[in-house]
């Protein structure tokens, strides 16, 4: 679904790549690329709270996918 919507995205068609990243995110929720292109989308659809909001949502999810490294 990511990689539809992304294409969808590239070709203009944002409601429906839109569409795809709302299901990748249902299909993994809490996905950073999925928030990610989310906040894309959203960005260009001119809803800039919503974008911001999912930014920050992806931002998130992308720090708690990483592990911690210990310092020594």
């Amino acid at each position: 679904h990511n990689t539809l919507g992304t294409l969808l995205f590239a070709i203009g068609q944002r409601s429906e790549a839109r569409k795809r990243f709302e299901l990748a995110l249902a299909l993994q929720p809490g996905a950073p690329w999925a928030l990610q292109n989310l906040c894309t989308v959203y960005q260009a659809e001119g809803r800039t709270r919503e974008a911001i909001a999912m930014c920050r949502h992806a931002d998130a999810a992308r720090r708690r996918a990483r592990p911690v490294k210990e310092s020594r």
